[in-house]
């Protein structure tokens, strides 16, 4: 199937789960891109709420704790959507605050549907903060953001915030829970979308094998509002070091719960990888099994 015809056959989902004014039942959740958005999370199927670094704090701000970096991260789907991501943040006596930067655009299908004048898209902004007490065994963090929409015309914002805690186990295993994307949702003449808020519950291992390095990590999102049954997310990774230079190969699965709270499910299927030279580090990640094709993540980051 070309990327034209699916860009025409994703219209009735752009309707149904994009356009507030499609939403006045007020059953139906938005789904402004929430989910993670970093080639290392995706990689591993989307879980990561007990695992510690600023690539799963899109999951568990308590995750941002101790972290000094900036990131670039890039999706790319067959319909045209394009997603980009940039963040900053810093660590210092008091904690880490970083700042994130969001933005979806839906490419091709406002061309396809003949109303070039017009974008469709949406983007947000998030100030988080993170700080470890109990001597660095339990980790806690706040995220507030901005989300903004503009689906053809039709603009609609609202507000959104995340908070999450992490506990460190000893002999490589974590445990993390994390309240995600909880607000009022999005607001218009037509009724409201709710947000898909998530009560998030992980646990990550992390282990050497001789000079290998293991990762496991699991997450079981559990809808707040919505008779719905959870999500699931697993991945594993496998990686090892030779000097400055450290390599990866990740792999997980996801499940892909309807949103309207229907229970019918579809799943898919991850495999990444990176790379760190010293302070600079590249992963990537594949999505496989997606409604809408196969997606593809990129991410650089820099530490310091």
């Amino acid at each position: 199937m070309s990327v034209r015809a699916r860009s025409l056959l994703c219209l009735p989902f752009l309707v149904v789960c994009h356009l507030p004014s499609a939403l006045a039942q007020g059953r139906t959740e938005t789904s402004f891109p929430l989910e993670p958005l970093n080639a290392w999370a995706v990689a591993l199927g989307g879980a990561g709420a007990a695992k510690q670094g600023a690539a799963f704090s899109s999951l568990n701000p308590a995750a941002l704790a101790g972290e000094r970096g900036a990131e670039l991260s890039h999706r790319a789907s067959p319909i045209g959507t394009r997603d980009y991501a940039i963040a900053a943040g810093h660590a210092g006596r008091w904690g880490t605050l970083r700042i994130t930067a969001r933005r979806r655009d839906w490419g091709e299908i406002a061309h396809d549907l003949g109303v070039d004048g017009l974008t469709a898209g949406e983007q947000s902004v998030a100030l988080t903060f993170a700080d470890r007490v109990l001597r660095g065994r339990v980790a806690w963090g706040v995220s507030l953001a901005r989300l903004d929409a503009d689906y053809l015309g039709s603009r609609s914002g609202t507000w959104a915030a995340d908070l999450g805690a992490q506990g460190y186990l000893g002999r490589g295993f974590g445990l993390g829970v994390a309240l995600l994307h909880a607000g009022k949702g999005f607001e218009n003449d037509g009724g409201r979308a709710p947000l898909p808020t998530r009560l998030r519950p992980g646990v990550a291992w992390e282990g050497r094998l001789g000079t290998l390095h293991l990762a496991m990590a699991g997450d079981l999102p559990l809808p707040v509002a919505l008779d719905a049954p959870p999500d699931a997310h697993a991945g594993a990774e496998i990686g090892s070091s030779w000097g400055s230079v450290t390599a990866a190969v990740r792999t997980g699965y996801r499940s892909l719960v309807n949103r309207d709270g229907s229970g019918s499910r579809l799943g898919a299927w991850t495999l990444g990888g990176g790379i760190r030279v010293g302070r600079l580090a590249a992963d990537i990640a594949y999505t496989f099994g997606v409604v809408f094709g196969d997606e593809r993540f990129v991410s650089l980051s820099l530490h310091w």
